[in-house]
């Protein structure tokens, strides 16, 4: 697992992610509102848009750890979102 990846989970972990916003995710899938082409990459893509938000709206006194935190989910995005341009959607 590269550095990125390790910082992303962590990142998406400390979110406080949970499987009612999975199933939330889920659900928007299985009406048709993600082409159904690449689904993990779009669920991921959702997974980490709404892990900043949830690091936005976080308390800004973990000594410079969410500030870092977003910074990897930011990259993230990016990375995913240009996977998936240069995949085609």
């Amino acid at each position: 697992m590269t550095s990125i990846a390790k910082y992303t989970l962590t990142a998406i972990l400390a979110s406080g992610l949970t499987a009612g916003t999975f199933s939330m995710v889920q659900a928007s899938n299985q009406s048709g509102a993600v082409p159904t082409d690449f689904p993990h990459m779009h669920r991921a893509l959702d997974d980490l848009i709404q892990a900043q938000h949830s690091l936005e709206d976080a308390e800004a006194r973990f000594e410079g750890h969410r500030g870092r935190a977003l910074i990897h989910v930011h990259a993230a995005i990016d990375e995913v979102r240009t996977g998936l341009h240069e995949a085609g959607e």
